[in-house]
């Protein structure tokens, strides 16, 4: 048995057989791996050529001491017939060994920072992530995408994940329509509709509840964000942190990034193609990521807003505007203009964060969005007015 740590997941190598002769021993080893990795361990089966039923308790203990954080991996259909006959698939992640694919001079649809797109046939696409991405990473993208389709969210398709060289790749369906981005460039396309699309879109995943555990938490995420943030000291941390808690917990789903290149238009229908940052909590998390996406980035470097979004800052402008009238529709303006102004403010979260979740992103901005934050977040008088503000987002 072999580990690899990488991050906060673990990797633990399983070969040979594991049976009564030797689960013992196997048990205790794979105990003092696990140790601390409560966001994930992963086991790879590929060199796995038996497991008994004293091995399959084994991973049973093991999954419950990590809080059924535990996917086995690279299992070859017989030893995935023992899992399935034991009804093991139904009470862990269990996956196949992956197929193989090649992709010699395929057509590349889109590339992004950590993926690339190519067209297999007529009907699907490759989205093959960069070597940097582990399966894990890749495989709970898959599962979100999967959980979101099935209960009603508007998104592509998705299929099997593979294996493309030393990189992975989802296979998902062929988007035949055209992303946002293209649409509000056309000038003859009604932008009117478009608006309001876009805002029901999200309206829609927001207004969509799950069970507890389907997906993390927001919260969760953004105060492993701020633990993350090394240009913070502790006490702008604690106030953040305590920020985080103020939030109304919900369970309706989020996009977590949600902007005119992450939305298309399927058959007529405007759908989401990239859920990898989908969580549950309250709508604000989405709304104020978008501010910082639509308005506060641009305003600092507006060539990000043409580079990330293709189109330009001025039309960005205009795209929020619509959709908070639209998303917030039937609402008297006042109370619109309230919660803009919440959302601008609780957005200072999230620019001040956005170092950490985009690595080296002072290079193209600067430090002016961190500064600009902080005298919002740290100033006494306006943190406490957001704490205050935050319960009564929904209620009002």
């Amino acid at each position: 048995m072999r580990t690899n740590n990488e991050s906060d997941i673990l990797t633990v190598y399983l070969e040979g057989r594991i049976d009564s002769n030797n689960a013992g021993d196997i048990e205790k080893e794979m105990i003092n791996c696990v140790g601390n990795f409560k966001t994930g361990v992963v086991l790879d089966a590929e060199d796995l050529t038996y497991i008994s039923s004293a091995g399959l308790r084994v991973l049973m203990k093991i999954q419950k001491s990590i809080n059924d954080k535990l996917t086995v991996i690279n299992v070859s259909p017989e030893i995935y017939d023992i899992f399935e006959t034991t009804g093991f698939t139904e009470i862990m992640k269990v996956h196949k060994t992956l197929r193989e694919i090649e992709i010699n001079g395929d057509e590349v649809i889109g590339k992004g920072a950590t993926a690339t797109v190519y067209r297999l046939d007529d009907d699907t696409v490759v989205k093959v992530f960069n070597n940097r991405i582990s399966l894990q990473m890749v495989l709970r993208e898959r599962e979100f995408a999967r959980k979101a389709f099935l209960v009603g969210i508007p998104a592509l398709i998705t299929y099997d994940v593979v294996k493309v060289k030393d990189c992975f790749g989802i296979v998902l369906e062929m988007a035949k329509g055209s992303v946002l981005s293209e649409k509000l460039n056309d000038e003859a396309v009604d932008k009117v509709a478009v608006y309001k699309d876009y805002a029901g879109l999200l309206k829609a995943i927001n207004n969509t509840h799950m069970l507890n555990g389907e997906f993390p938490f927001a919260k969760d995420i953004y105060h492993g964000y701020v633990d993350a943030a090394t240009y913070l000291d502790e006490e702008q941390k604690k106030k953040l942190h305590k920020l985080i808690y103020a939030m109304p917990d919900k369970n309706t789903i989020l996009h977590g990034d949600f902007h005119a290149n992450n939305v298309m238009y399927q058959d007529g229908e405007m759908v989401v193609i990239d859920l990898t940052d989908v969580s549950l909590g309250s709508p604000l998390f989405d709304l104020a990521s978008m501010y910082v996406s639509h308005i506060a980035v641009g305003g600092y470097n507006p060539d990000f807003i043409k580079a990330g979004m293709g189109i330009t800052y001025d039309m960005c402008l205009t795209l929020w505007e619509e959709f908070l009238k639209n998303y917030f529709s039937g609402e008297p303006a006042h109370e619109i203009e309230r919660k803009k102004d919440l959302i601008r403010r609780f957005a200072m979260l999230k620019q001040a964060l956005m170092y950490t979740i985009a690595p080296g992103l002072d290079q193209y901005m600067g430090w002016k969005p961190l500064e600009d934050a902080c005298k919002v977040l740290f100033d006494d008088a306006c943190y406490s007015q957001l704490i205050d503000d935050l319960s009564d987002f929904e209620e009002k």
